[in-house]
């Protein structure tokens, strides 16, 4: 959706275009983008003149003469297209302006989300598409802005995308001030300093004044006008970044979902903090991941074993049924309990019933350290999970670290512990580790040195306790 630089740059590039033109005619291809009657808002437009454009929040304020005023939004793909006199229509042309002149506007909306209201200069900040619209950061009263976010407890990103609150911030723009105020995306709101609140506005206006200077943003298909490309995109610091590396830092940019919506943000320039810093340990069998976790256990982090996770669930008598009736077949041992050797033995050799195996596991384990995480009260958490990036669970991480080693040390390691070699390896090719080792943190390759080891996973404790400072 276009958010305020780029409908206050259509305001900019379509006033030019519209001023003093008498309209002469006016086509509605489809009336559902007209609020009230259609043929009320032809007859009482058609030779009207158009004064100027004003806005309001992300509504275009058409003023004419005779004392009109026509509201406009172009929700999510709306825009104005300036077309001459032979030239054909635009291909979702849905509302045309005929003027006196010759030159004609057509109003293009693929998804027909816009809407048209015919209003008056004596009542048109009285409709309620207006009422509902709060101060734009330029001219919103701190006191005001701080005292509305310190009766909410959602996370100040919703808050900041609340336009009764404060209009003028859409995803795009709120993940760009968040970032540049060092707040994390999910921090309650009603927990924000009078400073903090004060950084968000000051930025707010920075930001969307950098914005409409530039031209607003062409996301993806939002263009503001034929012809017109905004550049803002160019700059943006944190929107569309995951995966790469932080401006500032140079850690991994993450994506979570806050309120629904898509949210990126820097895990070490943004910190929660109401909950724990959680880092993911991830690699192939027998590569080090174990032994990595007890050293940032010995540092005070609590642990999370995704193994000894599913362990609790194999003991469980009804997910042992569950898993028999999912592999179709008996998989307990002579005691009863599920015999874990029989199951890696199957999905080996079937990739379908590994899927539906780890199908089954993964959303468990995931509810299991989701709950470690909203129920711990210390400041670090550290999850050992062979197959991180291809569960899903990173989005629950602010660090990754990845392990690796050679082929010959994980033998060596798998025949010291008494391990079936050939069998670990075989359900190690689902481990996808070298696809994903550009989305790390921290990389670790484990050649079991333990003074060595030892020394470069301090270095990392260090740095992520850091962040906390």
């Amino acid at each position: 959706m276009p958010e305020l630089p780029e409908v206050e740059t259509v305001r900019k590039l379509l006033e030019p275009v519209v001023k003093d033109e008498e309209i002469a005619d006016i086509v509605v291809y489809k009336k559902r983008i007209i609020q009230g009657s259609t043929d009320v808002f032809i007859n009482t437009l058609r030779g009207r003149h158009f004064r100027n454009i004003s806005r309001i929040g992300k509504y275009l304020i058409f003023h004419l003469d005779g004392n009109l005023v026509l509201l406009s939004h172009l929700r999510m793909e709306g825009k104005y297209i300036e077309i001459g006199p032979e030239d054909p229509i635009s291909r979702f042309c849905r509302v045309l302006f005929i003027f006196k002149s010759g030159k004609r506007l057509c109003y293009d909306d693929s998804r027909q989300f816009g809407i048209m209201k015919l209003t008056d200069e004596d009542h048109f900040l009285m409709e309620k598409e207006l009422t509902n619209v709060g101060p734009e950061p330029f001219v919103i009263d701190k006191d005001y802005f701080y005292q509305r976010l310190h009766r909410l407890k959602k996370s100040v990103k919703e808050a900041i995308l609340d336009q009764k609150i404060m209009t003028g911030l859409g995803n795009i723009y709120a993940d760009e001030v968040l970032f540049a105020t060092h707040i994390h995306p999910e921090t309650p709101a009603c927990t924000l300093s009078r400073s903090q609140t004060d950084d968000i506005v000051a930025s707010s206006i920075h930001i969307l004044h950098e914005a409409i200077a530039a031209g607003g943003s062409t996301i993806r298909s939002y263009h503001p006008s034929k012809g017109i490309d905004g550049h803002f995109q160019n700059t943006l610091q944190a929107y569309g970044r995951e995966g790469e590396k932080c401006y500032r830092c140079g850690h991994i940019m993450k994506k979570i979902r806050v309120g629904g919506r898509g949210t990126t943000y820097c895990p070490y320039c943004q910190i929660n903090p109401t909950k724990p810093i959680v880092v993911g340990i991830t690699g192939p069998v027998a590569s080090g991941k174990s032994l990595i976790a007890k050293i940032f256990s010995e540092a005070g982090f609590v642990v999370f074993n995704s193994d000894h996770a599913v362990r609790e669930l194999y003991d469980d008598a009804d997910f042992k049924n569950i898993i028999a009736e999912v592999l179709k077949t008996n998989i307990t041992d002579s005691e009863g309990q599920i015999d874990r050797r029989k199951i890696g033995i199957i999905i080996a050799e079937n990739s379908q019933k590994r899927k539906a195996i780890e199908q089954l596991i993964h959303p468990l384990v995931r509810k299991k350290l989701e709950e470690m995480i909203a129920h711990s009260s210390a400041p670090f958490l550290v999850a050992e999970v062979p197959l991180l990036f291809e569960s899903g669970f990173d989005d629950l991480m602010q660090y990754v670290v990845g392990v690796t080693t050679e082929t010959s040390k994980q033998i060596e390691f798998l025949t010291n512990r008494g391990s079936d070699v050939d069998l670990s390896l075989s359900l190690n090719a689902s481990n996808k580790f070298s696809r994903y080792e550009k989305k790390v943190d921290y990389l670790i390759i484990n050649l079991f040195s333990q003074e060595e080891l030892k020394a470069n996973v301090n270095k990392i404790i260090l740095d992520i306790k850091s962040s906390r400072q």
